[in-house]
């Protein structure tokens, strides 16, 4: 199963842009109501540019805002007109549609893909009834009815399964591996730059505060984006306890954090020179003062 959590426009209001950019993927219902305000879309909008995928249902999506750069570009469609069917039929071998022969209770849109956007359903003698999309950006799944029109409970479950195998939806943090330094590494007086390096078992983006932060608030490493990752702390002092944390987060907002811990003496472990002294004879019993 997935974990979410569940939002309400209606109560709420539009979600907030930097709320949705925690989640990999957003699943949009529009419960046949007049389905998204300039707010929403200009979020969905923005979400998606951030690299994020979104699944949505609404059957006057095309009615509304048909015309609009969002409807064009984003969920990659062209509206055709009202659907007359109840009848979806799903396309041969489509990791979505195949095999899929179902009725809702209420007719939808008919829409047609637009590139590189393909439709996984259509309307019995009709055009495209859902169409998925990955640019390389994001991917959209966008379904031109409701899910609550789909009467069989059978079939709304097999529809969401296939639909999120489609995102392919990686729930994976990254692991992190290889810390330079070493915890409790102890390094010489006057050590003012420290170089921290790690590595990933996926390409992630590492960043790194000296307290507990928002992964948006941290500095980035001066190295990242792939495997390895450095960056050098600076502006240290001697005779302190450092501390400090790095978080990974891959393309899908998983994250995983780690600490490295060191200290910087104040004072040198070098042994005492000893100086050479002139020889010097004394009598017996006498006594001598160096």
């Amino acid at each position: 199963g997935y974990d979410y959590v569940p939002y309400n426009t209606a109560g709420k209001g539009p979600p907030n842009p930097e709320l949705l950019k925690q989640f990999p993927l957003v699943a949009w219902f529009t419960g046949g109501q007049t389905p998204l305000s300039d707010i929403e879309v200009e979020t969905l909008q923005d979400y998606l540019n951030n690299k994020g995928y979104l699944l949505i249902f609404g059957n006057k999506l095309g009615s509304d805002i048909g015309s609009t750069n969002f409807y064009k570009n984003y969920l990659l469609a062209q509206f055709r007109r009202e659907s007359q069917s109840k009848t979806i039929e799903g396309k041969f071998r489509d990791v979505i549609g195949r095999g899929m022969l179902f009725t809702i209770t209420e007719p939808g849109e008919e829409i047609k893909p637009l590139p590189p956007a393909s439709d996984s359903l259509r309307y019995s003698g009709g055009e495209s009834a859902a169409i998925k999309a990955d640019n390389g950006t994001f991917k959209v799944a966008y379904y031109s009815f409701g899910l609550e029109d789909v009467a069989d409970a059978v079939t709304r479950q097999l529809l969401m399964d296939r639909t999120l195998s489609f995102f392919d939806i990686d729930l994976i943090a990254p692991l992190i591996s290889s810390k330079v330094p070493a915890d409790s590494t102890k390094f010489p007086i006057n050590t003012s730059n420290v170089t921290l390096s790690l590595q990933t078992n996926e390409q992630a983006e590492c960043r790194v505060s000296e307290t507990a932060a928002e992964f948006d608030a941290m500095s980035k490493f001066q190295s990242t984006g792939a495997l390895q990752h450095t960056t050098t702390v600076a502006n240290l002092t001697n005779g302190r306890n450092y501390t400090f944390i790095a978080t990974c987060s891959d393309a899908f907002r998983n994250r995983n954090s780690t600490a490295f811990n060191f200290f910087i003496h104040n004072r040198t472990f070098q042994p005492p020179q000893l100086q050479p002294i002139t020889d010097i004879i004394a009598a017996e019993n006498e006594t001598i003062t160096i």
